[in-house]
């Protein structure tokens, strides 16, 4: 994710997977995220430590690892709807 010129790690919510081939992210309800798409949704920004509380170790770990300079990471929250911008 890119907030005024600065990329974040983005923790989607749960039920969301990656596709490969084509390359999207899939939304619960099966609706597709392309990139270069802009997406809305409740959430905020996080610690690694913070992520680890809500998600785990292991989802705070990949996060943590592509975090930027501010060490911060972008996540929606657990029921947040996720509204898609096409392109």
């Amino acid at each position: 994710m890119e907030l005024e010129g600065v990329q974040y790690p983005l923790v989607w919510p749960a039920g969301t997977r990656w596709q490969e081939d084509p390359t999207v992210v899939v939304l619960e309800d099966g609706e597709k995220v392309e990139p270069g798409m802009t997406v809305y949704g409740g959430g905020g920004y996080l610690y690694r430590d913070h992520i680890e509380e809500l998600s785990g170790s292991a989802v705070a770990e990949a996060a943590e690892r592509c975090a930027g300079p501010t060490g911060e990471i972008a996540f929606f929250n657990i029921e947040s709807e996720v509204d898609v911008v096409p392109n």
